[in-house]
């Protein structure tokens, strides 16, 4: 898949390297839901079923025609990428206070991209766009969050007390335990009316956001994500 990819991308600069038609511009947003998969781990364990929140997306574009029925259109996107899981821990008892220590633990995920999709745009019908090529994006922040709610028992199992404990993920541990760049392809479809143009769009990504430091992940997990997609052409 990357390697066709590639080969495509070639094409389509290639191509417009020898057309001198002047470049057009517009605008895009989508509404899309963040998947990111489980993955497993090399002890053959799985990693917690994360969330699958709704966010959104706004960005720029340009468009280059080729001919007739091929364009290419590369784009700027601000994207927020985000997600979570939470769970109880098993009860444990603490010998030295003699107390049993319920928690809850909730862990969130958030980080937000600059991307550039590099597609080209294929019209086999009027008014009908079929889009594919890579994209790459950076991660300009990266943030974890750990919260845990405690409860406290007795040795009779007589509720004591509670607490919340928050942690957040420092500046050397975002280095080490996240990326920062992302590799990955877009397809898409869309129907153009006027200057508008409403569709349905999906990206996956070749590279995690986890580093997997440690090395215990044997298929990492990663995002992908199926999205509604509208557009203006300032032209």
């Amino acid at each position: 898949m990357k390697k066709h990819l590639l080969i495509i991308s070639g094409i389509l600069l290639f191509s417009i390297s020898s057309n001198a038609q002047k470049w057009k511009f517009g605008i895009n947003a989508s509404i899309f839901q963040n998947n990111l998969s489980s993955g497993t781990f090399k002890d053959g364990g799985y990693p917690p079923d994360y969330k699958k929140p709704i966010d959104m997306s706004l960005g720029v574009f340009v468009e280059k025609e080729v001919n007739n029925w091929l364009s290419f259109q590369p784009a700027l996107i601000y994207k927020g990428k985000w997600t979570s899981f939470s769970g109880f821990l098993p009860t444990v008892y603490d010998q030295e206070t003699n107390t049993y220590v319920d928690s809850y633990i909730a862990t969130d995920y958030i980080f937000r991209y600059i991307e550039m999709p590099l597609l080209g745009k294929f019209t086999p019908l009027n008014h009908l766009h079929l889009y594919i090529g890579p994209s790459i994006g950076y991660a300009i922040t990266k943030d974890a969050k750990v919260k845990m709610f405690v409860d406290y028992y007795d040795y009779y199992m007589n509720y004591i007390g509670n607490e919340e404990i928050t942690v957040k993920a420092s500046t050397e541990q975002k280095r080490d335990y996240y990326n920062s760049f992302e590799i990955g392809y877009q397809i898409g479809a869309g129907y153009e009316y006027r200057k508008f143009e409403v569709g349905l769009g999906y990206q996956s990504n070749f590279t995690s956001v986890f580093k997997d430091k440690e090395n215990n992940y044997s298929s990492k997990p990663k995002f992908h994500s199926p999205s509604l997609n509208i557009s203006y052409r300032f032209f």
